[in-house]
């Protein structure tokens, strides 16, 4: 938690991915 800015930054990518992914499962559904 020293650096939340720099691992938001790292997890930004990834974040958006996931979200991806759960939008297209709640399209599936």
């Amino acid at each position: 938690m020293t650096k939340p800015i720099n691992v938001h930054a790292a997890e930004r990518p990834t974040m958006k991915l996931m979200l991806l992914e759960i939008a297209a499962k709640q399209m599936n559904d």
